[in-house]
């Protein structure tokens, strides 16, 4: 599925997928690995643009996303 046709059922998933392309380029390519953005079980739940807006404020501000520590997520279930 093209990023078109799932902006037409997630709107604002092209600016997402634009903004952690830039942070990646950024901050690294592992540097959003550890980083939770809403409820993994439940895709529908994302707000792409809360998301959009938290990667370009971060990017902004040359301050990374803050990651969840490996003891946490080792511990979180999906």
């Amino acid at each position: 599925m093209k990023t078109s046709e799932l902006n037409d059922i997630y709107p604002g998933v092209d600016d997402f997928f634009a903004a952690q392309k830039d942070y990646l380029e950024k901050f690294g390519e592992k540097s959003l690995s550890h980083t939770i953005y809403d409820d993994p079980l439940r895709p529908e739940c994302i707000n792409f643009e809360d998301a959009t807006r938290r990667l370009r404020r971060a990017i902004q501000r040359n301050e990374p996303v803050e990651q969840i520590a490996d003891e946490i997520l080792e511990g979180i279930v999906f």
